[in-house]
């Protein structure tokens, strides 16, 4: 939560060229709706089998709220009975259970870090939740003596893969992210520091697709010439690459704070600032880079690569068109098997027409090269 006036937020999200590709490109934010009262203070968004839960941040009660995506009115209030909201700035979820990050330190003296951990069963089932606690603290943390926005080890988003914990610092010192490591097991750990990102601005909120390696990072810069913008990263097994930005134009100041993932589109929320109230919010990457829209979501029709091979079945029935981050088209055509041996490194969008039963889809697509 900030208490120290309006400043110019940002929004990171992740594809994957090398930095030498950044380049300067725009965006706008679609308003869904207003949000009530009751989640005046959102900071943090998460999607579960199509449903929107958040949550308000610190000095507010250990609940959270299910949001009705069209109107932005609370569906669901959902108590977890064993917990407090000390500092409450995030969501994540695996296959089994919803983490909920108890972590903002923006004077960097807490020595109470922690995650709940939920079954998302419960969530979806239950009004009144009992939560496991990941305690933990940060292993280079040295001194924790108390100094208003000039620590780097305030957070205030995560991510949960691979049965471990990514915490992505915002760094009042450098206007940098660190990301650190633990386990998503209960207990008490120290969190590893793997990485840094340079992202010259103060990271709030995260959300993840294990499926094609998409991270996205919101949060805001922190100087005179502050602005609203997007990059794209590619995040896998810990290692973190800064790449494509896009700046948000409609966006300076409202402050936000949650991102998820629903399909092919992000939702965002902000907290109530003298700018905005609180609202709810919509962005396509893929319409972004591409222009174009799916009619239909179809999974795995194309695969790899494999062999500096991408595999399409069925590849007569499919019109394909590929594009990269930048929105430059790779390949268009009817083929069973596409070479990518010469393509850079990096995440496209791959745009799929049925010649047969009239639809189309969109896939993200994941090229590496060893």
């Amino acid at each position: 939560m900030r208490n120290f006036g309006i400043f110019y937020f940002a929004l990171f999200v992740l594809s994957a060229l090398s930095p030498a590709h950044l380049k300067a490109q725009t965006i706008s934010l679609t308003k869904i709706a207003s949000l009530g009262p009751e989640v005046s203070e959102t900071s943090g968004l998460l999607n579960i089998d199509g449903r929107i839960f958040t949550h308000n941040d610190s000095g507010n009660k250990a609940e959270l709220y299910e949001l009705d995506t069209l109107s932005g009115a609370v569906k669901r209030k959902i108590i977890v009975a064993n917990a407090s909201n000390i500092d409450w700035e995030d969501l994540s979820s695996d296959d089994n259970f919803i983490y909920i990050g108890d972590f903002g330190n923006n004077k960097g003296d807490r020595k109470n870090l922690r995650i709940y951990r939920v079954s998302r069963e419960q969530l979806l089932f239950s009004e009144n939740l009992l939560a496991d606690t990941i305690s933990f603290s940060y292993n280079d943390q040295k001194t924790f003596s108390s100094s208003l926005y000039s620590t780097n080890f305030d957070a205030e988003s995560f991510i949960v893969g691979e049965s471990n914990i990514y915490v992505f610092t915002k760094n009042w010192g450098n206007f940098k992210t660190n990301i650190y490591k633990l386990p998503s097991a209960p207990g008490n750990y120290q969190a590893i520091k793997i990485d840094s990102l340079n992202v010259n601005g103060l990271v709030t909120c995260a959300t993840y697709n294990a499926n094609d390696k998409s991270l996205v990072l919101a949060g805001y810069t922190f100087s005179a010439f502050s602005e609203d913008f997007l990059c794209t990263v590619y995040f896998d097994k810990g290692n973190a690459d800064l790449l494509q930005r896009f700046s948000i134009n409609n966006a300076t100041g409202i402050q936000i704070e949650g991102i998820c993932q629903s399909g092919n589109h992000y939702y965002l929320s902000n907290e109530t600032s003298s700018v905005l109230s609180a609202s709810l919010f919509k962005i396509s990457l893929l319409e972004l880079l591409t222009g174009l829209s799916a009619t239909k979501t179809n999974k795995n029709i194309i695969s790899g690569p494999v062999n500096n091979l991408l595999h399409i079945l069925d590849g007569n029935k499919y019109q394909i068109s590929i594009f990269d981050s930048s929105g430059k088209k790779m390949f268009y055509g009817t083929l069973s098997s596409i070479t990518t041996h010469d393509w850079p490194r990096g995440l496209y969008i791959a745009h799929i027409i049925n010649t047969e039963m009239n639809y189309t889809s969109v896939e993200k697509l994941f090229v590496g090269h060893e």
